[in-house]
């Protein structure tokens, strides 16, 4: 699946991201990485879904 491509291609920014919530909040730095990944995931499906209304316009 293309999102799950996306996600393993994204690794180093998880990474980042881990350690800015981590220094958050430890205890729910995985539980907000996971709201994130699970947003990120309903946005490439909902492009993959409907790629025309993502395109720019053309004039």
């Amino acid at each position: 699946m293309i999102s799950e491509l996306a996600f393993q291609a994204c690794t180093t920014e998880e990474r980042a991201l881990g350690a800015i919530l981590a220094s958050i909040d430890p205890r729910k730095a995985p539980t907000m990485i996971l709201a994130v990944k699970l947003q990120v995931k309903r946005e490439l499906q909902a492009i993959i879904a409907n790629p025309s209304a993502y395109l720019p316009k053309v004039k």
